[in-house]
């Protein structure tokens, strides 16, 4: 049996720049960041894009940015889990690392249209998540579902 096909940094660039609907062959390294790059954010256009192949099983950014004076810490993510047949519960555990300096304010929900899938999230701590997926649909197939996080945590106060 064969070894599956190992793919290069270079030809994992050269796909997600494929997916994100960027055709250029140079690295990323060789770029000049974009003038109206804020830091906010990712575009959900970026993300939805990424998400729609398959093949790809998590996309998270996290950030920090000022808010009068405060900071404020933001993780967003898009997570596929996947059920196999006869599976109804999924947990997925989600790591912070390095720890928020306080315990996030969470939003959480599905985003497949397929599945009925109903999306809890059972635990926030600073140092992670804890989100309990059930799916109410026919649990006699695999089933692909994603969700989308959105955890932040403003300073605690000095």
């Amino acid at each position: 049996m064969s070894d599956p096909p190992y793919e290069t940094a270079h030809d994992i660039e050269a796909r997600l720049n494929r997916l994100c609907g960027d055709n250029a062959t140079e690295s990323t390294a060789d770029r000049q960041t974009p003038a109206d790059f804020s830091g906010d954010e990712p575009s959900s256009t970026v993300e939805e894009t990424l998400m729609q192949d398959r093949s790809v099983s998590q996309f998270i950014v996290r950030s920090q940015r000022s808010d009068s004076g405060q900071m404020i810490d933001t993780l967003t993510g898009s997570f596929r889990c996947q059920f196999e047949p006869s599976q109804t519960v999924h947990v997925l555990h989600l790591p912070i690392y390095p720890p928020m300096e306080t315990e996030p304010e969470v939003e959480v929900e599905s985003v497949c249209d397929t599945e009925d899938v109903n999306v809890r999230l059972t635990q926030a701590k600073r140092f992670g998540l804890r989100i309990e997926l059930k799916r109410s649909s026919d649990p006699a197939h695999r089933a692909s579902v994603v969700v989308e996080v959105i955890a932040s945590s403003k300073s605690a106060d000095q």
